[in-house]
């Protein structure tokens, strides 16, 4: 539970800071070895570079935080209505 406290906080950071929006985090574990996955959400004028740049600083953080964590980040168009529409996942 703490896990996904911590990896809310950082993603709430970019949040703040980027503009974006996250949702659909799942975790999981399995022994020692963390996994997770998150969509995020960029502004519709956003290049792919920047995008895959935000991605990357994303997941350099939540590695700082985590040793064993395998990270997906799933990156999609804030304005896009399809982005939020994911009928088999748990929005946060």
């Amino acid at each position: 539970m703490r896990s996904r406290i911590l990896l809310k906080e950082v993603l709430d950071g970019f949040e703040q800071s980027d503009g974006i929006q996250c949702h659909a985090l799942r975790t999981r574990s399995a022994g020692a070895q963390r996994f997770m996955s998150v969509h995020i959400l960029e502004p519709d004028d956003w290049t792919v570079q920047k995008g895959h740049n935000l991605l990357e600083a994303i997941e350099h953080k939540i590695s700082e935080q985590f040793a064993k964590i395998d990270i997906e980040t799933h990156l999609e168009p804030l304005e896009d209505i399809a982005s939020w529409q994911h009928d088999n996942l748990i929005n946060s």
